[in-house]
């Protein structure tokens, strides 16, 4: 037997966004701090989408950033949840980018 909020249930869903984490890596090359970043993440709650170099900061260090796609009510909430997740890696930045779905 179903009622209305039943239906309602059904056709709820929330939204898919994505949420960027920037890390600081010092390595001797780009490649080697995308390594590091990626070994990094890999002990996080969150596994990342997508991890790329963004730029060098300055000799033997590379700024990272790790993509991530989060089911959330809201970006603010999905960027929230993904700090916290990512706090004892010490991201330098984390914020919202578009909302996917």
């Amino acid at each position: 037997m179903t009622g209305p909020l039943d239906e309602i249930a059904q056709d709820a869903a929330l939204p898919t966004f994505e949420v960027f984490a920037r890390f600081c890596a010092e390595a001797p090359s780009a490649a080697e701090a995308q390594a590091t970043v990626v070994r990094m993440l890999a002990v996080s709650d969150d596994r990342p989408s997508d991890v790329v170099l963004e730029r060098q900061e300055r000799p033997g260090a590379w700024m990272v950033v790790a993509r991530f796609v989060v089911v959330s009510i809201e970006a603010h909430t999905a960027v929230v949840g993904v700090s916290e997740t990512l706090a004892e890696l010490l991201p330098d930045e984390v914020w919202a980018g578009d909302q996917l779905a």
